[in-house]
């Protein structure tokens, strides 16, 4: 395996992602807060943190996460999932959006 495979994302996990764009898109409702999360877990750095919440609208930040992550290792869509589960980036009563992301990727 080369080491650029290392630092792709699987099929089913960028599928999940393609997949439920809309839904996620239209759920998250706190980026910035999904984003430090995001940072904290060191998925994605300051710059690329930066160009997402330089996007004007929630939507556009939304988008700019999701276009991101499928470049990143697989661990990414892990770490994506708790943040939709821990950051407070949805509603509390919507946290059951991370299982059906997870459950799509099998």
């Amino acid at each position: 395996m080369e080491n650029r495979d290392l630092m792709c994302m699987t099929t089913g996990h960028r599928q999940a992602l393609v997949c439920n764009r809309c839904l996620l898109i239209r759920e998250i409702t706190n980026p910035i807060a999904l984003v430090d999360y995001l940072r904290d877990q060191k998925v994605i750095g300051e710059e690329s943190g930066e160009l997402i919440l330089a996007q004007i609208t929630r939507r556009r930040q939304v988008a700019a996460i999701l276009d991101l992550l499928p470049k990143r290792p697989d661990s990414a869509f892990l770490h994506f999932c708790n943040g939709l589960r821990y950051s407070g980036c949805i509603p509390i009563d919507q946290n059951t959006i991370a299982d059906v992301i997870e459950k799509a990727s099998f």
